[in-house]
């Protein structure tokens, strides 16, 4: 296994590519790891930032895949202009099955992250770069002919420049919906929302469990849930490096632990939550077993709402609706678990996978 760009600023022919392939579509960057610092000062600062972007989350996603693929290289960086950082771009490099990728792995690549101010690139001319430099970057690579553009509807913001751009030169578009949770509403008017079933589940689940939430690095209650993870799943599914970057984000103030106990305080559930000031995430969940037919779930997805909204977080992305229209098609296991999650929308919006040929960037900037 080979990774880099995680702790260390040794060069690969990767990394020499891909800042050649930088400086030539005008970007004055450095890499995340040797400023971390600066990185999620300028999330927080964003008009509009999803979890992938927290440092934390970037890490962790590292971490994971870091076993279950041939190379991996962390090619992230912070975008600066006239010596000021005003954006963050995550973004990888990985080979799997002898394949070479390039985007936020495991998706596509997503748009830089960028701050607003005078003197500082626009939007617009951020996106066109940025897809100029994956162009250029990925012409240097053997067995790659296209890449996929991620994109979604902001919620209050619509199409951004990145999607406009991106299906200039498309040669294929899957369109998917995310559902979303308005955390602007009041309590009651979110819940007054609710699916009539799930309003009827929730009856159910707060008379039968207890819901806490844990803010601060529990250690006890922290070992609880993973053990309980590894009891239902019947084995370790991930490194202990993944858990402890997990129960960093706690210590960090970006993530938080439900609990769910027995009035004899037995733990039966927990669910971890993720979030930046404009979006919360669910990341991993584990119930006992013996109450799958139990609407536990739903004592755990109230609490996050909850939560998020005390925190001030404006949307809680609680996931993907799925449907048999998808291709490839999704399981009947995926296709409940979407509807499960419908029940507590307030708003589905669309996402966009744009493929792009390579070598295809589309005029100048603006």
């Amino acid at each position: 296994m080979n990774l880099t760009g995680l702790g260390t600023t040794q060069e690969t022919g990767i990394l020499s590519a891909w800042r050649l392939a930088l400086a030539s579509s005008g970007f004055d960057v450095i890499l995340r790891i040797d400023a971390p610092e600066l990185w999620d000062d300028i999330v927080d600062r964003s008009a509009f930032a999803e979890v992938g972007f927290l440092a934390n989350e970037i890490d962790y996603q590292l971490e994971y895949w870091a076993s279950r693929v041939s190379r991996l290289e962390d090619l992230s960086v912070i975008l600066r202009c006239s010596g000021q950082a005003y954006g963050v771009w995550p973004l990888n490099y990985w080979e799997a099955d002898g394949v070479p990728r390039i985007g936020s792995i495991p998706s596509g690549v997503r748009e830089p992250l960028t701050v607003a101010g005078p003197g500082m690139p626009t939007t617009a001319k951020t996106a066109r770069s940025a897809q100029r430099a994956i162009d250029t970057f990925t012409n240097e690579l053997t067995d790659v002919d296209y890449w996929i553009a991620e994109a979604g509807v902001r919620p209050e913001i619509g199409l951004s420049q990145w999607h406009v751009q991106a299906v200039e030169t498309a040669r294929e578009i899957v369109v998917g919906h995310e559902l979303y949770v308005d955390l602007g509403l009041e309590i009651g008017a979110i819940q007054r929302r609710f699916r009539k079933g799930t309003r009827s589940s929730l009856r159910v689940a707060l008379a039968e469990w207890t819901a806490e939430i844990v803010s601060t690095p529990d250690e006890r209650a922290w070992e609880d849930f993973k053990n309980l993870h590894m009891t239902v799943a019947g084995r370790q599914t991930r490194s202990d490096r993944t858990w402890q970057i997990q129960l960093d984000g706690i210590s960090k103030g970006r993530a938080f632990l439900i609990t769910l106990r027995r009035p004899d305080s037995q733990l039966v559930g927990a669910a971890l939550f993720s979030h930046t000031p404009s979006v919360g995430r669910y990341q991993v969940a584990a119930y006992d077993r013996s109450l799958f037919d139990k609407p536990i779930g739903h004592a755990a997805q109230l609490g996050a709402i909850t939560e998020l909204k005390r925190r001030g977080v404006r949307w809680y992305g609680i996931g993907t609706k799925r449907g048999p229209y998808e291709r490839p098609e999704p399981s009947e296991k995926e296709i409940a678990i979407s509807h499960f999650k419908s029940g507590f929308a307030t708003h589905t919006f669309a996402s966009y996978s744009i493929k792009r040929p390579v070598g295809h960037s589309v005029g100048g900037a603006r």
